[in-house]
């Protein structure tokens, strides 16, 4: 993340993951924005979304294009690419296992480059609105 922060590439809508924002901040800055519109009598509308299975639905070679548009070189992007592909998983149930299936998209949870590689997935949404957007993703 310290990439993306020292050169000022993360979206300054994304609170989740900063070191300086968190949820609370999100919470602050929408009630600003909403309270402005409504003291210049303008509409507000109010969009809320959760992501389910956000994480695991990031496809790789979109993130892969996000990572080289940052400007992170290739041999990172390779090594990006190489973490989440070949990746399988299976699910044990009452003691019994599943057959092991791949895994074809998504990051993984719970690590620090997970977190990363997903707000950099995320982090273009802000510039395909025409409208204020704030951000939080956690895993």
């Amino acid at each position: 993340m310290s990439h993306l922060e020292n050169n000022n590439l993360l979206t300054k809508e994304q609170h989740g993951f900063s070191k300086e924002k968190n949820c609370c901040t999100n919470l602050i800055e929408s009630m600003d924005l909403i309270t402005q519109a409504m003291e210049g009598n303008l509409p507000v509308d109010i969009i809320f979304l959760d992501m389910k299975k956000a994480f695991d639905s990031v496809p790789h070679n979109k993130l892969c294009l996000e990572l080289k548009s940052y400007g992170f070189n290739y041999k990172a992007v390779r090594w990006c690419k190489y973490f989440v592909s070949n990746r399988v998983q299976r699910v044990i149930c009452n003691g019994e296992f599943s057959n092991w299936s791949p895994v074809t998209s998504g990051v993984p949870q719970g690590s620090v480059l997970g977190q990363f590689m997903f707000v950099v997935y995320i982090s273009d949404l802000p510039n395909e609105l025409s409208t204020n957007c704030k951000m939080y993703a956690d895993d």
